[in-house]
């Protein structure tokens, strides 16, 4: 009886360890590949962090943020103020910037850890030092900005921006491991599909695995060469009987 054409867990394995060596050479590729292009083509990208810490607050603003949640109501303000277009828009002029604010942005991070009055100020751009730059005339600006339109007293900064000297990204060696397995996932898939829309039957175990049935016995297959010999041999024989 013939079988079910159902995928199983054993045709799966079948194939993939019939196929095993295409599919880690294809792997192996991909990741060569993958981190060529990674440590020669993609831009790396560096970080420069400022932590800043909210000290103390104007009589009116301790007097809205007077509690545990409203002081975190307190830390979302000022995130959203510095993230705002207006100080974006100064920081591009005053360090002469040759991108937009929205493009800045895109470029600052600014977070606090939960139940906390830090900030976290980081900035991502290809070149250090204009990262450190950046970080710094944020710092700078940042007191200012808050105590005008949050309330903010007074800020203590807790660590300085600084030129990053190894980049955050790309990372060479995941991508390689990222290609590795998307190649070799790839290659596997393919000799999966091919595999299940080919019914036809070339071995012995493709007629236990497709028809269920159990082979008592096969034909070897003869060579031309061979069979060629035999006949001449055979005719060789028969004239000398003649």
């Amino acid at each position: 009886m013939e079988k079910s054409n159902e995928i199983n867990i054993m045709d799966i394995l079948y194939i993939i360890r019939k196929h095993i060596i295409a599919i880690v050479s294809v792997a192996v590729v991909m990741a060569i590949v993958s981190y060529i292009y990674t440590i020669t083509l993609v831009t790396p990208m560096y970080r420069s962090s400022a932590h800043l810490l909210i000290k103390a607050l104007t009589s009116d603003a301790m007097t809205v943020y007077s509690d545990s949640s409203s002081r975190i109501m307190l830390v979302n303000n000022c995130i959203e103020v510095l993230s705002g277009t207006e100080i974006m828009q100064s920081v591009v002029d005053e360090l002469a910037l040759d991108i937009t604010p929205e493009q800045l942005q895109d470029l600052i991070t600014i977070s606090s850890p939960a139940d906390t009055q830090v900030l976290k100020i980081n900035v991502i751009h290809p070149d250090p030092k204009v990262a450190k730059e950046i970080a710094t005339k944020m710092v700078d600006k940042t007191e200012d900005v808050l105590a005008r339109d949050v309330g903010v007293a007074a800020l203590s900064t807790i660590q300085q921006p600084k030129i990053p000297h190894a980049p955050v990204s790309p990372n060479p060696l995941k991508n390689a491991v990222m290609g590795g397995f998307f190649g070799g996932f790839i290659t596997a898939l393919i000799a999966l599909v091919i595999r299940f829309i080919n019914n036809k039957i070339y071995t012995p175990e493709d007629v236990d695995r497709v028809l269920g049935l159990t082979v008592f016995a096969s034909i070897p297959e003869v060579e031309e060469n061979t069979t060629v010999a035999k006949a001449e041999g055979d005719k060789a024989a028969e004239a000398k009987g003649v």
